[in-house]
């Protein structure tokens, strides 16, 4: 799920990003930008780990169990897809 805080890491990579395309002998507006686009990436990995975390605790423990056991997750055991119906 997509929040403020992913959005606003990304809007401040965008930014790094524009300044450093106006100033590119800048090598520290390089790193920034740099700086910025990893930080972008760890916060959102992080976050959607985070979304899908909570997801699955919503869940029944059961077709959790079995979500991932499928093999459309990594580290899935299963050789069929689980349906939550």
């Amino acid at each position: 799920m997509w929040n403020q805080e992913m959005n606003d890491a990304v809007q401040a990579k965008k930014v790094a990003f524009k300044v450093w395309l106006q100033n590119k002998a800048n090598s520290s507006s390089h790193l920034r930008c740099t700086e910025t686009r990893k930080s972008a990436a760890l916060t959102v990995k992080g976050l959607n780990t985070q979304s899908w975390e909570n997801f699955g605790h919503k869940l029944d423990s059961n077709h959790w169990q079995e979500w991932a056991s499928a093999e459309i997750f990594p580290g899935g055991q299963g050789r069929h897809v689980a349906y939550l119906f």
